[in-house]
């Protein structure tokens, strides 16, 4: 599976023109080597030859392969399987695990509206569909889950689609990114309007009422995605509802990666959420890329802030014996070897923050009076340390004292006071 991920992902955005475009390129990049790491650990080396063929450069994706062997990017390896997905069946209802799809041809012409907009798109996308002009109604929707994106693909012959009061009420408040292959649609939210076509997209907020037309048939795909996701990228993301998404880079970068991958099962979890986070990874570069702040920012938004959002873990958590890169990127949504990524700009790895934090606490405990007559021992372990004598040599590198002389030094003041 993840072997097809890739070969999805390659055949789609391959030979994209992605202009220039330094920090789409840098995505690029490193989504690739995810990719092929994921590959390398579920296929084996099998699958260069298989990569070469779509890429027609074999040489470079052997130089990526050998450095994901050499350990590069490793850590995101641990727990992917191999496994065999049996072939999809193009039926009404597709009750593929991970995925969910229906189609109105397979019914009669009078029930197709009634069951796709009632049924269907209601309880489904959140929103009411009413059909425009007399030719027959044509409906399809395809959901699948990646992590924490909810990808829908969506086909219809000319509509309206209403998300009022009445649907804002059920509390979905996700971000929802729509990139149009097909059709001509006018949308409204708040006080945007924008037409949107082909290659273009358009972020719709669902915390606020919108509203969607198109004169004919239409098909696109709707990214919908945790607020949360989009907010740890931009603080002000609530300004971007109703936004309209031109075709640069990103969004072209998007599109393929979609068309590239539409027809592949993840029924790999570490697959799934690596494309998970890659697709918020490229929103998020397309959101940046609709300010006036350049392309600095463009590079940069999206790693600063979940560079603040690692430290802001470890700060918290250093106390727990269980914390690792792969717990912390677990809870944000990314791999661990991002985690160390993002930390080799600080000059320091994950575990000498680690130790940073924990070696203040332990000062800090030391230091407390209500804990004056407890062991030492004790307090190492409850500021994260499992090895006494690893707490007493990094203590004495960071403070030029023992504990025990610490604490001695630091009595004398709190018995005068």
């Amino acid at each position: 599976m993840a072997l097809r991920l890739l070969l999805g992902y390659l055949a789609g955005t391959y030979n994209m023109d992605v202009g220039g475009d330094g920090a789409a390129v840098g995505l690029y990049d490193r989504h690739t080597i995810d990719l092929i790491a994921l590959a390398l650990a579920a296929e084996g080396d099998a699958v260069i030859h298989r990569i070469g063929d779509v890429t027609g450069q074999p040489a470079g994706i052997n130089y990526a392969a050998s450095e994901l062997r050499n350990g590069a990017n490793r850590s995101i390896l641990a727990g992917v399987e191999p496994r065999v997905t049996q072939p999809r069946q193009r039926l009404m209802v597709d009750n593929t695990p991970g995925r969910f799809y229906f189609n109105t041809d397979a019914l009669p012409e009078r029930d197709r509206f009634p069951a796709f907009c009632e049924e269907i798109f209601r309880h489904v996308v959140g929103a009411d569909i009413a059909r425009l002009g007399s030719l027959p109604f044509h409906g399809m929707l395809s959901v699948r889950q990646v992590g924490e994106v909810r990808i829908a693909s969506i086909a219809t012959s000319p509509a309206e689609m209403i998300r009022g009061s009445s649907h804002i009420s059920d509390g979905d408040d996700d971000i929802v990114v729509q990139l149009w292959q097909k059709g001509l649609a006018d949308a409204t939210q708040g006080e945007r309007q924008s037409q949107i076509k082909a290659s273009e997209g358009l972020v719709i907020d669902n915390a606020r009422a919108a509203r969607i037309c198109t004169s004919d048939a239409s098909r696109f795909f709707a990214l919908m995605i945790p607020r949360r996701r989009i907010v740890g990228v931009r603080e002000n993301g609530d300004r971007f509802a109703g936004a309209k998404l031109h075709g640069g880079p990103p969004v072209r970068l998007l599109l393929g990666y979609l068309e590239g991958t539409s027809a592949q099962e993840l029924d790999s979890a570490p697959a799934a959420q690596v494309f998970g986070n890659h697709l918020v990874d490229l929103v998020g570069l397309a959101l940046v890329g609709q300010d006036d702040t350049g392309e600095l920012e463009a590079q940069a938004g999206v790693r600063a802030a979940r560079l603040a959002a690692v430290l802001r873990t470890i700060s918290r958590q250093s106390t727990d014996h269980g914390l690792n890169a792969g717990t912390v990127a677990a809870q944000m949504g990314i791999t661990p070897r991002y985690v160390h990524l993002l930390l080799e700009e600080t000059g320091r790895s994950f575990t000498q923050h680690v130790l940073e934090k924990r070696l203040e606490r332990a000062a800090v405990l030391l230091r407390e009076p209500s804990r004056l007559g407890r062991r030492i021992a004790e307090l190492a372990l409850e500021a994260g340390f499992a090895d006494l004598s690893h707490f007493n040599r990094a203590f004495r590198r960071r403070f030029g004292d023992t504990p025990s002389g610490f604490r001695a030094v630091m009595r004398p003041h709190t018995d005068q006071a």
